[in-house]
């Protein structure tokens, strides 16, 4: 099995990360989403956006047995550390990490940008409630 994902646009590759609980290595476009849900060479193959790039990754693929299994386990382990427990974690860490940094946070500073970085954000985190103006 593999799955062949031949998207140009994608938010982050969910069904990359389906097909990898199962074992089943990706080959997808190289485009913002799938590079990060597709680890190139260990969980997955990342490709240049076009059709001949695809297919030729996938029959060498398909043709290469070894490769085609430590592919397989790889991307099983991957899909390992995305559970929705640690989802959550990531997501509060996240969202503590302004103000005071939660237990067990190094991953989410890895994945998730800080909120200094995002302007609206950081500031609605860092300003003082202000009182209700008979709205």
């Amino acid at each position: 099995d593999l799955l062949l994902l031949p998207g140009t646009r994608e938010g982050w590759g969910i069904v990359a990360m389906e097909a990898a609980s199962y074992g089943v290595p990706v080959v997808a476009y190289d485009i913002p989403g799938l590079r990060d849900a597709v680890v190139d060479g260990v969980a997955g193959l990342v490709v240049r956006p076009d059709p001949a790039s695809l297919g030729s990754a996938a029959v060498g693929l398909l043709k290469d047995a070894d490769r085609w299994r430590r592919l397989s386990v790889a991307a099983q382990q991957r899909a390992q550390e995305f559970t929705w427990e640690r989802v959550a974690q990531d997501l509060l860490c996240a969202v503590s990490r302004p103000r005071t940094p939660a237990a067990g946070c190094a991953r989410a500073a890895v994945l998730i940008p800080p909120a200094a970085n995002i302007p609206a954000y950081s500031a609605h985190l860092t300003s003082e409630p202000q009182a209700d103006e008979g709205r």
